[in-house]
């Protein structure tokens, strides 16, 4: 079956499990804690919540991007063996990752993860207006027994001028995603919140909608 279905402009949706890591020598890997975070990644949870029981969380984890094909090629390196895969939204070689910035949308389930959206970012690929980029998929890890709970977690980025994002589910009911108030602190579940990620040039937000339900539209409406 088909794990994103996407709604507005497509995003990528991509099936990368979790790998173990293999461990290069100290003298050709790369400095993982570097400013820039060209080989180890920002990471910012999106939203958490509880289903059924189980705890899922989605998070967002960005690259720098490289400044040339040598910082490219150690990136495309480090990506790989963090268990994320290759990004496929950039051209095949290491070289056309110069200047542009990966990023992978991973959501865990009851203890188990994969890789939902990934692509990356660009100067041609700055959010503006009410432009939206999001994917709609079953809460789901890839590759395990699908429940039937319709695709109805909902992952989305937008300019970061958005204030309000409105869905319309599949029984023609609408809910609304705004951005927290000033100086809230979150903890705990959260979701239905827009929300900056940090090395990302867009926000983001993510919804769970009811069960058995089925998103129609996705839509900056403020």
């Amino acid at each position: 079956m088909s794990y994103a279905r996407l709604a507005g402009t497509p995003a990528l949706a991509g099936a990368a499990d979790d790998g173990a890591k293999r461990v290069e020598p100290a003298a050709t890997r790369p400095p993982l804690n570097d400013e820039r975070h060209l080989y180890e990644p920002w990471s910012s949870d999106l939203a958490r919540g509880t289903d059924h029981g189980k705890k899922w969380k989605v998070v967002v984890y960005v690259y720098g991007a490289p400044r040339d094909r040598t910082e490219a090629q150690r990136q495309l390196r480090a990506i790989t063996e963090s268990g994320f895969g290759h990004p496929e939204a950039a051209p095949p070689t290491a070289a056309g990752l110069v200047g542009r910035s990966p990023y992978f949308v991973r959501l865990t389930l009851d203890g188990r993860t994969s890789t939902e959206m990934l692509g990356v970012f660009d100067k041609h690929g700055t959010l503006s207006g009410r432009d939206l980029r999001s994917a709609v998929l079953p809460l789901e890890i890839r590759g395990t027994t699908p429940r039937g709970s319709g695709e109805r977690l909902v992952i989305g980025r937008v300019p970061r001028t958005a204030q309000e994002v409105t869905r319309t589910w599949d029984d023609a009911t609408t809910t609304k995603v705004y951005r927290p108030a000033p100086g809230t602190g979150i903890v705990g579940d959260f979701e239905d919140l827009i929300r900056p990620a940090d090395g990302s040039p867009s926000d983001w937000f993510v919804r769970l909608g009811p069960e058995g339900r089925t998103v129609e539209a996705a839509a900056v409406t403020k």
